[in-house]
């Protein structure tokens, strides 16, 4: 399926709610599959790049900042593009510190507000563990 690109198509795809397969049209574009031979056996072996949110504009031909800018349009449908590019991250066998930095650089997990506009909830025990059985 050639689909077209641009922050034109993608305001269209949020539009109609048809986002869904720009995602799944980059996420297969990454997760190519060769044919690897094998001694006793022809085995299948996964290659292709990880799919993130810089790929993804490429993809498209389109900038973070146009995404940056939809998401005040479209912020669920943006959001969607965050829930699946950090799903791919989470499940990617990425090492941590990689996958860390990823999180934190281009998806927002370091900000205060989260990537889909709402504050983040900090934990903080103030349990002192001396005083157990006092």
């Amino acid at each position: 399926m050639n689909q077209k690109r641009g922050v034109g198509a993608l305001r269209e795809g949020c539009r109609r709610k048809t986002l869904n397969r720009f995602l799944e049209n980059y996420i297969k574009s990454c997760h190519k599959t060769e044919e690897a031979e094998d001694s006793s056996s022809r085995s299948k072996k996964k290659s292709g790049r990880f799919p993130n949110l810089a790929g993804f504009c490429r993809y498209y031909k389109v900038t973070l900042e146009d995404v940056e800018r939809l998401s005040a349009e479209f912020p669920e449908e943006i959001a969607v593009i965050y829930a699946v590019l950090e799903d791919e991250a989470l499940n990617s066998g990425l090492p941590p510190a990689v996958l860390s930095a990823y999180l934190k650089k281009r998806l927002g997990y370091d900000r205060e507000i989260g990537p889909l506009g709402a504050e983040q909830i900090n934990l903080r025990f103030e349990h002192d563990v001396y005083a157990d059985g006092e």
